[in-house]
């Protein structure tokens, strides 16, 4: 049975996609690499003065509608959260539960592969080189009478909610994937005593792979139900869609259009079918009231001590993905629905073998031609632009708690959003070893736990662990691994002590 209206399936084209927050390691003074995703400027003043990602990664799932209740679940219950997810009780009851069935609703797929990436510095100049895959899938102001349909077992057959007009205001769905090659360079902009100002940027060359988007405003629709006779005198009940919609689509995928599947030997034209630019831009603030214990001297001067943390409380800032990607190509289009009405019968029983089909199928119902609605061959997605505020204070030798903010724009267009988030994170952190206790709202609304362990160059961890270890209701997952080559930064030599370095004496 359709269970979603066909206007949402170009967030589905593609498999799950986003780039992890990793809230558990991103603020560490250890991060190196692992932190640039948040804000550049970690990499300036680092206690890691040669960093090497040799493969990280990670995978997220968020919504604010559906849950399976922590009372449902049991610690470590890997299997449990698995059975539970889209069964029933022994009453016939569903184990996944609704938010609430009022709000709109916001779902958020990521996933980043980060290749090789180095992070190192020349004197005072911070540089770093970076590869990596991400992508994005983002649902943003999805109306609830859509997610209701989607979520009970009758789908667009739901009785209490048919035969009522539905208002669903701007309604923005993107999916995309890209490669990445990223240059940061960063350096320290201010240094007095126990004021620091230090400042990075990060330039990105964009390689697309594949798109779809859904941008709609001033959306009405209304279903109601009818039964319909068929001349073998038989009658079923068929759903009767009635929409208005102003709204634009688009898809780059490198599909065979004579046929359902993907062309099976793609050109490196089939595969790249986008480019463009992106830029993040970081600063940070640190308070060093003990500015002198950080500071040694040697060979006649007063230098930096890289083994220790410099600061009391460090407040960043950032600006993240400024940007966009041009999809153009043989496998792009692009289509628009401008302030559009139609009544669509049987509804639920449409069925399209291809992208090709599903969008002459779209235009015949609105206009009554197969390819009116077809505007170009080309569009532009919008990166998944945030702004974040992260705050680090030092609590403790070795103990830091840490507020980090992210906050998602909502693009008026193609393109994939990121969620926003808020987050405390206490952590212990040394040298050779770190945990780090994440606590996040998801869009502000739905609260989750997470833990980070980091062995040397090592991390593991989730921002939302808490639901497997029945700690707190799970309404998403995720998981974030680095293995990587680092080498902490040291004080010149010196050992017999007289301030002369080993290599002058």
């Amino acid at each position: 049975m359709k269970k979603l209206a066909l206007f949402f399936f170009a967030a589905f084209i593609s498999l799950n996609t986003y780039a992890q927050e990793m809230l558990g390691i991103a603020n560490s003074n250890y991060a190196g690499i692992s932190g640039m995703h948040l804000n550049p400027s970690t990499i300036v003043d680092s206690r890691l003065k040669l960093d090497i990602n040799l493969l990280s990664g990670g995978i997220s799932f968020d919504n604010d509608y559906l849950y399976v209740p922590k009372s449902k679940l049991t610690f470590f219950g890997f299997k449990n959260i698995a059975n539970r997810i889209g069964e029933k009780d022994a009453d016939g009851n569903k184990q996944y539960l609704e938010y609430d069935t009022t709000s709109n609703k916001n779902i958020t797929f990521a996933s980043t592969l980060k290749g090789p990436s180095v992070a190192f510095a020349v004197k005072d100049n911070y540089f770093a080189i970076h590869t990596a895959v991400r992508g994005v899938i983002s649902i943003k102001d999805l109306h609830y009478a859509v997610a209701k349909f989607a979520y009970e077992d009758d789908g667009l057959h739901y009785k209490p909610q048919q035969d009522k007009t539905y208002d669903s205001g701007p309604l923005r769905i993107g999916a995309m994937y890209w490669g990445e090659l990223g240059l940061t360079y960063g350096r320290e902009i201010y240094n007095k005593k126990q004021d620091y100002f230090k400042g990075a940027i990060t330039i990105k060359r964009l390689y697309g792979y594949n798109a779809a988007y859904v941008y709609g405003q001033n959306i009405n629709f209304r279903i109601i139900e009818d039964t319909i006779s068929s001349v073998s005198t038989d009658s079923s009940k068929s759903v009767i869609y009635q929409v208005s919609a102003d709204v634009q689509y688009g898809h780059s995928y490198y599909e065979n259009k004579d046929t359902i599947a993907p062309i099976a030997s793609p050109t490196y034209d089939d595969l790249i079918t986008g480019h463009g630019w992106g830029f993040d831009i970081g600063f940070a603030y640190e308070y060093r009231p003990d500015y002198e214990k950080g500071t040694y001297d040697m060979d006649g001067k007063t230098l930096g001590n890289p083994e220790v943390n410099k600061y009391k409380l460090r407040i960043g800032a950032s600006v993240l993905d400024i940007g966009s990607i041009k999809f153009k190509g043989d496998h792009t289009d692009d289509f628009n629905i401008g302030n559009q009405s139609s009544q669509w019968i049987g509804w639920d029983s449409i069925n399209t073998i291809n992208l090709m089909d599903f969008d002459t199928t779209i235009s015949n119902y609105f206009y009554g031609n197969p390819t009116q609605s077809r505007t170009g061959n080309s569009f532009t997605m919008a990166l998944p632009t945030a702004v974040s505020v992260q705050v680090d204070y030092k609590a403790w030798e070795n103990i830091y708690i840490n507020s980090t903010w992210v906050h998602g724009f909502n693009h008026n267009g193609p393109g994939v959003s990121r969620a926003s988030i808020i987050s405390l994170s206490p952590r212990y952190e040394k040298t050779w070893w770190e945990v780090s206790v994440p606590l996040s709202m998801y869009e502000y609304d739905v609260f989750r736990v997470g833990l980070s362990l980091r062995l040397a160059s090592f991390i593991i961890g989730s921002d939302k662990i808490g639901s497997l270890m029945g700690l707190s209701d799970l309404g998403g997952m995720d998981f974030y691994m680095a293995l990587k080559f680092s080498i902490a930064g040291s004080r010149i030599r010196d050992r017999d002590g007289d301030g002369v370095s080993d290599k002058r004496d």
